[in-house]
Order: C-alpha cells, then sequence, then structure tokens
C-alpha cells in the first residue's frame, strides 16, 4: 500500500514536469544576433555578426522574388556566409554609390524563426 501510494503522489509530479505550455519556448531555438539592424556605410566592407545560437539556416529573397537558402548566399550586392555552423554570419558589401540599400535575411531554427536586417548607407554627395 506504501509503494502504491508513493506512486500516486509522485506520478502526477513526473508528468506536470514534463509537460510544456504552448507558449513556452525555449530561447536556445530563437536566434538573435549581437546588432540588429546590421547599419553599414557606403563603403566596400566586411563584418562578422555573432549569433546567440548554432545550427540554423538562412534565406534572402533576391531582386527577381527568387528565394535562396545556404550556407553561403551571394547577390548583386553583398555575400552572406555562415561560419562555424553558425556562430555568427560574415557579411561583406560592395560600394555603394546610389541610395541606401535594405536586405532582410530570414533565420530559421527548428521551427522558430526571426528576421536579420543590413542596411548599407549610400554614399554622400
Amino acid at each position: 500500500m506504501n509503494k502504491l501510494y508513493f506512486l500516486l503522489l509522485i506520478f502526477p509530479t513526473i508528468i506536470c514536469s514534463c509537460d510544456k505550455s504552448e507558449n513556452e519556448v525555449e530561447t536556445s531555438t530563437i536566434v538573435t544576433f549581437e546588432k540588429n539592424p546590421v547599419v553599414l556605410n557606403s563603403d566596400l566592407q566586411e563584418t562578422e555578426i555573432q549569433a546567440s545560437s548554432t545550427y540554423w539556416t538562412m534565406t534572402v529573397t533576391d531582386e527577381n522574388n527568387s528565394i535562396i537558402e545556404g550556407d553561403t548566399i551571394n547577390g548583386s550586392w553583398y555575400t552572406l556566409i555562415k561560419k562555424n555552423d553558425g556562430k555568427s554570419i560574415l557579411i561583406k558589401v560592395a560600394n555603394n554609390p546610389e541610395k541606401e540599400r535594405k536586405l532582410s535575411i530570414g533565420i530559421k531554427k527548428i521551427n522558430y524563426y526571426s528576421l536579420l536586417t543590413i542596411i548599407q548607407k549610400a554614399e554622400e554627395k
């Protein structure tokens, strides 16, 4: 009888401790970056931004509305390189003599999404 009483007390505790609320999200699954947005001047340059988590994927929609996904993505004025399984992202941009440009990068880890924005200022005239 003591064993049965013990099981009746412990079993609900075990079940409750394993249950996660639908609204509860592990922070390790949402990827954030040390800078967001990343604001760059008009010069040809590269910068590396640290991520809060690893093993994520990145997606960009290009000028032709094609979706590009990968560890390295090349656009007309930018190159994005995921480094060390996603510990950081290397951003390379070309010189920008015209108007300000903006790039939104979709970041996915498991079924959680975030956005990294890059803004490159235009050359001052």
